[in-house]
């Protein structure tokens, strides 16, 4: 959220600022406090946690089969993903100079592939690797986690997503720093953040032909200068310490400017571009209604970049949870939203209860997360549901974990 006003607070109405302070915070923490309140004194949150654990399969199978089970599902899901998009697009990008075509191989990692693929490759991401990686380093795991780290490093520069290397290792650095291994934390770090600036070296044609023009000889050179656009010819060239400069930037940009502009923006577009939806941008009210269903997180897109949309690109404006009620029933939408995430954090709560390492290894990237996504997607596509079925199955109770620390 911090992240979220100090965007707000840049250019954008101040009533936009007071809008979410008063009709979507304060209702959180209000409705919070009492829900816990109730849940433990009624003996709610005894029962949910006692309900998982009943269903934990720790005993039931071994850790070697588990850790066998996490590299086989993942190796089959590179080589499956691989047959249907027709190879690496993260590794095809490395040799393309024009921007649009970077921008269909990465556009392609998902849309090339079947529903049922897109789901299980989210899921791969989201919940899998993260999950798997935790479950290896507590049961000391160490080959199986070294395969299965390289594994998340190679389907991470595959997906052209800089995001997906944090999702991945940031609950294992996180266990590794608790555990007092300090060197293995930094030096995951270091490869988190290499890959980041790889990735922006990937994308990036003007960084490409930057390093690697002192290598070509004339007649490669025209021929990448006339594959790129014209603007990228003509970019400033960095090294790669200004790669490693931009890297830090954009991440400061996405972490504590983007998401609270995007939400500012989508105050601007509603309503006074697009109407409030009145449960239109929700699939489920649309199939029982037969309504037609919206998903402003596209539609949008050209309404707020219409210079990319004029180039040929069409992507989505993924903007924090509570706007995707705002979207539908306006200022009322804000303190629902309050309510639903609620109820959804009191349950994750009940669930890890007396688990406060897991909870927050767990729980941290899918709560950051729903700053640039809709509860809805985030606990299903977005691998966060799966996360708490995994812990329920895997790593719950507590005492497991301990005799494995």
């Amino acid at each position: 959220m911090l992240g979220i006003m100090i965007g707000l607070s840049q250019g954008y109405d101040p009533r936009y600022t007071l809008y979410v302070s008063t009709l979507y915070l304060l209702p959180c923490l209000a409705f919070y406090s009492l829900f816990h309140f109730l849940g433990v004194r009624l003996g709610m949150a005894s029962f949910i946690n006692r309900t998982a654990g009943r269903l934990s399969l720790q005993h039931r199978v071994s850790p070697q089969q588990i850790t066998l089970a996490f590299l086989v599902f993942i190796v089959l899901v590179i080589i499956i993903h691989a047959i249907y998009v027709q190879g690496f697009p993260g590794y095809k990008a490395l040799t393309e100079f024009k921007q649009l075509r970077i921008f269909s191989l990465r556009k392609s990692v998902t849309s090339d592939i079947p529903g049922w693929l897109k789901y299980i490759y989210s899921f791969s991401i989201k919940a899998i690797i993260p999950v798997g990686l935790v479950y290896m380093h507590l049961y000391k795991k160490k080959k199986a986690m070294f395969v299965f780290v390289l594994l998340a490093f190679f389907i991470g520069i595959n997906s052209m997503q800089k995001s997906h290397f944090l999702t991945f290792f940031i609950p294992l650095t996180l266990l590794l720093f608790y555990h007092r291994q300090f060197r293995k934390g930094l030096l995951l770090i270091g490869g988190i953040l290499f890959c980041i600036v790889f990735m922006i070296f990937v994308t990036n044609p003007a960084l490409k032909y930057s390093a690697l023009s002192p290598f070509l000889n004339e007649a490669k050179e025209r021929t990448i200068k006339k594959d790129m656009d014209k603007g990228a010819v003509n970019e400033p060239r960095m090294n790669i310490g200004e790669a490693n400069e931009k890297a830090v930037n954009s991440l400061i940009l996405r972490t504590f400017y983007l998401p609270g502009s995007t939400v500012g923006k989508w105050f601007k577009a509603i309503p006074r571009k697009k109407p409030f939806l009145h449960g239109k941008g929700y699939k489920l009210y649309c199939a029982v209604t037969g309504e037609t269903f919206h998903d402003y997180s596209r539609e949008l897109y050209p309404v707020l970049y219409p210079h990319y949309a004029k180039r040929g690109f069409a992507g989505s404006v993924n903007v924090a949870s509570f706007m995707y009620e705002y979207a539908n029933f306006g200022l009322w939408g804000l303190p629902l939203s309050a309510f639903i995430i609620t109820l959804i954090l009191l349950t994750v709560t009940f669930v890890f209860r007396g688990d406060w390492t897991m909870q927050i290894l767990l729980n941290t990237i899918p709560v950051l997360f729903l700053s640039s996504g809709s509860y809805t997607s985030l606990l299903l596509s977005g691998g966060w549901g799966l996360i708490i079925l995994l812990y329920i199955l895997l790593l719950h109770p507590t005492k497991i974990q301990q005799q494995h620390a």
